[in-house]
């Protein structure tokens, strides 16, 4: 069903298409920002814990150095040693896998997030379709690595009139609630429609 204006058939409006930058998008956004800023800091932390134990293991090594091997607390100090060893290493392991897990959580929940706040914003502005906007540059070092980048992109130019990463920054923002439950994955479109 077409209608008519003034004598000529109105034409159905073309779906709103646009593109967003995302990780500009990613990363002005608060709940991204904070959870990196709290993980940079635990980071330091457990940096300085491991200095500590560091500089314990020179202090132990010294000890053991000017030791003989056949006095009293050499054994209990080169002991001491290898157990401060082990538990540096446990916790290096430990910690980098600990801030590898909770760095891709926070990718995760932060990308929800995004998505879910971004689906209301284009829902507002009547947007059907959101892309990524292409990278400006290949980055990659070797052929292997410029291949999968170049294909990947599944947008090779874009007008700058279609970026709404500027505008939604702030929308994406002023919608994050830092108390609230991370939201669920939004929805993906109904098939054939």
């Amino acid at each position: 069903m077409t209608a008519t204006v003034q004598g000529a058939e109105a034409k159905p409006e073309a779906p709103r298409i646009a593109v967003l930058r995302l990780e500009d998008a990613m990363t002005a956004f608060k709940q991204y920002k904070e959870g990196m800023e709290k993980l940079k800091k635990e980071v330091a932390e457990g940096q300085a814990a491991i200095k500590a134990m560091e500089d314990r293991l020179q202090e132990l090594d010294s000890r053991i150095q000017v030791m003989k091997p056949d006095s009293a607390d050499f054994a209990k100090i080169t002991e001491e040693f290898e157990v401060t060893k082990l538990k540096e290493q446990m916790m290096v392991k430990r910690g980098n896998e600990d801030i590898d897990r909770r760095r891709a959580n926070l990718v995760r929940e932060s990308y929800a997030s995004v998505r879910a706040q971004l689906s209301a914003f284009c829902q507002e502005r009547g947007i059907k379709l959101v892309h990524l906007a292409p990278n400006p540059e290949l980055q990659a070092q070797n052929n292997k690595e410029l291949n999968l980048q170049l294909f990947a992109q599944s947008v090779l130019y874009y007008d700058a009139t279609l970026d709404i990463t500027d505008a939604f920054i702030p929308y994406l923002n002023e919608h994050w609630n830092a108390d609230a439950k991370a939201p669920a994955p939004a929805p993906a479109p109904p098939v054939g429609k």
